[in-house]
């Protein structure tokens, strides 16, 4: 690790804020369906209010993907610490909104920009842990930013059922100021002051990252399973006949946790089944968690399916982080790390669009399963790819 006159305790902490933005972005999870009955009026059509409200759950990813595409350059303009410290007093701005605003459009602008700021933290976060730590330190920082956001999101649930419970719908967003509160203070106190103004390397103009977008086209629609467990579940228990924010915060805390622990264990995992294995264990418990989720209709069977797509979140974020960070050139690392952010929003973004046919064919229920198959061919197409590579460097092959 490069030298730094700031104590690690605080350090580590910092590193993670990236990480726990984006876990909060899903703490408004427990109130969709209130967020959705409260602006039901406004909709001729009552579905229309539902997707407005999923949409209000998602479209930070939208400026996740935008503050993806921006976060190299604006790192190069304004240097790490700036950009990190603007990022965190927007986040928290932006995320407030909920608390006074009762338009629907102006609370998906602030949400837009929400996740645009989400997106600078964590280029800035990452680029950072690129340039204080080791190879193998980065490793480990990238699997400790995962389960920080799983750890956040854990917190922002609990947090967010109480709130709603005691304040209504409103209740969660005042989670946004207090992290942003938190995210400035610790980027003053950690992030390097000679970090404030950085030049582009000279070195960049040279490089290419047509290494890493193989990575970039596994992300987007790995990303798209990920955002189905807090997006839809909460709809599923509602038509089941469990809308209590207590009692879906629980269920979705589940897959939180799951993915902590994923996140912790991965490297323990890799090194037994191998990295491009991981891809295809994903896959295969997104799969066995969408069919869960679809034939059951309970909290039990619904808990059981947000904790198998924390699963498959441990192995999906870690793996395209990982070999993002691997494949790309040194100087374009920033620049990588954001367009990683952009790719992975785009699949977030198609979630909600992706579901809404499926659910007018088929049900809810039946969209669950209808994607569940999907994710099952993929995986069948991920684990014979493999077994094809390893057969081509077999002793003797050829």
């Amino acid at each position: 690790m490069v030298g730094h006159t700031a104590p690690r305790w605080l350090v580590l902490p910092a590193l993670m804020l990236g990480g726990a933005s984006m876990g909060l972005f899903f703490s408004i999870s427990p109130v969709l369906a209130e967020i959705a009955e409260h602006f039901a009026p406004r909709f001729a059509n009552g579905g229309r209010a539902d997707l407005i409200a999923q949409t209000m759950l998602l479209i930070p990813s939208v400026g996740f993907m935008l503050g993806g595409w921006s976060s190299g350059p604006l790192i190069a303009k304004l240097g790490l610490r700036r950009l990190a410290t603007l990022a965190a007093v927007g986040y928290g701005i932006m995320g407030g909104l909920g608390l006074v605003v009762d338009d629907p459009w102006s609370l998906l602008a602030g949400r837009l920009l929400l996740g645009f700021g989400s997106a600078a933290l964590v280029t800035a976060c990452i680029a950072l842990t690129a340039e204080l730590y080791t190879a193998d330190g980065r490793a480990r920082l990238i699997g400790y930013e995962v389960a920080a956001g799983g750890l956040a999101l854990v917190g922002g649930l609990f947090v967010a059922g109480a709130a709603a419970t005691e304040f209504g719908w409103r209740g969660p967003f005042a989670l946004f100021p207090g992290f942003g509160l938190l995210a400035a203070t610790l980027v003053l106190l950690c992030f390097p002051p000679e970090l404030a103004a950085k030049p582009p390397a000279a070195a960049e103009a040279r490089g290419s990252l047509r290494a890493v977008w193989p990575i970039y086209a596994i992300a987007a629609p790995t990303s798209t399973i990920l955002v189905l467990g807090p997006s839809q579940i909460p709809f599923v228990l509602a038509g089941d006949g469990f809308a209590d924010p207590a009692i879906q915060s629980a269920v979705m805390a589940v897959g939180s946790v799951s993915t902590i622990v994923m996140s912790t264990a991965y490297g323990t995992v890799q090194a037994r089944i191998g990295r491009p294995n991981t891809l295809a264990a994903g896959l295969v418990a997104a799969t066995a968690a969408l069919i869960v989720v679809g034939l059951g209709h309970d909290p039990v069977a619904s808990g059981a399916g947000a904790g198998l797509i924390g699963v498959a979140a441990g192995f999906f974020s870690h793996y395209v982080r990982e070999m993002t960070v691997i494949r790309a050139p040194p100087a374009l690392r920033a620049r990588a790390i954001g367009q990683l952010s952009a790719a992975t929003s785009i699949g977030s973004v198609l979630a909600p669009f992706l579901v809404a046919p499926l659910r007018t064919s088929f049900g809810l229920h039946g969209a669950m399963l209808a994607l569940a198959a999907a994710a099952g061919l993929a995986a069948v197409i991920t684990l014979g790819a493999n077994a094809l590579g390893h057969a081509d460097h077999a002793p003797g092959a050829g």
